[in-house]
């Protein structure tokens, strides 16, 4: 039983210390992705959307970055289908707000998209260029020291594209980050 406490509480306390670096001149390389599907009254559909992404801490705990994204959206209404498809380019910033060395970390990120999309309803297609504000916000979990899961809730704005999207999007993403230590040059004293 006594081994039972002690193995129980070092799980506990192991849960809130790790090294999650989170130190300035690291940097963070992963991803987030999400999928969805509705079925229903009128009708049905999918979205699947994808972003790889690629950071570095300019501050503790601050990183800049770029994430690229791919997304789909099918939904069909009795007759007719439309499609949305998309690729974008989107700068970031992100903030940790625990301490570095905490295991569970909160993190709000946002940017802004250059997409290029596709989207067809019913007889009519368009393509553009827009550009969409995006924020974030979720809870990396540090399964090792380097590698963090992530869950978060996602929010774009999207005004550009009224027939799939009226007014934003939000949902749901899970993804990882890897986190590469920055290196420690030696110095000598001679």
């Amino acid at each position: 039983m006594k081994n039972k406490l002690i193995a129980l509480t070092f799980s506990v306390f192991s849960l809130f210390s790790t090294n999650a670096q989170l130190e300035k001149g690291s940097m963070l390389i992963g991803g987030s992705g999400a999928f969805g599907a509705s079925a229903g009254g009128n009708g049905s559909g999918y979205i699947f959307n994808l972003y790889p992404s690629a950071g570095y801490f300019v501050l503790n705990k601050f990183a800049v970055g770029a994430e690229v994204g791919f997304l789909s959206q099918v939904n069909n209404f009795g007759n007719f289908t439309s499609r949305y498809n998309a690729i974008s380019f989107s700068p970031f910033a992100r903030y940790y707000f625990l301490k570095q060395e905490s295991k569970v970390n909160i993190f709000a990120q946002a940017g802004i998209a250059i997409a290029y999309y596709n989207s067809t309803y019913a007889q009519s297609t368009t393509n553009d260029i827009v550009t969409i504000p995006n924020v974030k916000a979720g809870v990396a979990y540090f399964i090792r020291p380097q590698v963090a899961l992530e869950a978060a809730i996602n929010v774009r704005w999207n005004p550009n594209v009224p027939i799939i999207n009226p007014n934003d999007q939000i949902y749901g993403s899970i993804g990882f980050q890897i986190h590469l230590n920055k290196r420690v040059k030696e110095t000598s004293g001679i």
